[in-house]
């Protein structure tokens, strides 16, 4: 059985137990005894006691908003959960733990001035560019950087990535489905397709 440990708000707790409990996840009161450490930040005192935690587990960490985000991306976690989106993020989070049981996930790392991104490849959803500023869009969070959509792309293009507009490119893992000028992505996320992408990628009708 898996075995989580968690660190909550009470109201995170009762909800988390019963989902936990139904798919065969087991929750032990030892960090260090776990395959994942599920932490809910919301002081600065939550983000002191993870760093000694980090080194024993993963972690994955649900958040109020992105105060803390770039304090946690050091501690590399293997995902985040908005709190506020948690009853309809749960599939992620089972996803996060049944990956972290199956073996690692692929990394992809982006650089913007002074700020170093790594971001689990299966997390993101789609990257936008607009001016000279890309955003990434991810189950959980939105991250901006500085950087062009042909760097993005390069990094993505063998990782099931492809561009259908001059400024999205997105995951194909994503598509739910597709018409003539928009693609459908998770979340019920639809985008352009460009003119040029129209007859591209025919596999993804």
């Amino acid at each position: 059985m898996i075995k989580v440990s968690l660190q909550c708000q009470k109201d995170t707790t009762a909800f988390l137990l019963p989902l936990l409990t139904e798919h065969q996840i087991s929750v032990i009161p030892h960090p260090q005894n776990a395959l994942v450490h599920i932490v809910e930040i919301s002081h600065q005192e939550d983000l002191l006691k993870l760093s000694e935690i980090r080194k024993s587990t993963d972690i994955i960490c649900i958040i109020e908003d992105g105060t803390w985000l770039f304090d946690l991306i050091d501690l590399k976690p293997l995902g985040f959960i908005k709190k506020a989106q948690m009853t309809k993020e749960t599939d992620w989070l089972l996803k996060l733990i049944t990956q972290k049981k199956n073996g690692p996930d692929t990394m992809v790392h982006f650089q913007s001035g002074t700020i170093s991104l790594q971001l689990p490849v299966s997390e993101i959803i789609y990257i936008e560019s607009l001016g000279h500023n890309l955003f990434i869009h991810t189950v959980s969070a939105e991250y901006k950087i500085r950087d062009s959509l042909i760097n993005a792309l390069e990094k993505l293009t063998d990782l099931e990535f492809m561009q259908i507009h001059k400024s999205y490119i997105i995951n194909k893992k994503c598509i739910t489905s597709r018409s003539s000028a928009f693609y459908t992505l998770n979340h019920h996320i639809q985008l352009p397709i460009g003119r040029k992408y129209r007859y591209k990628n025919p596999d993804h009708h």
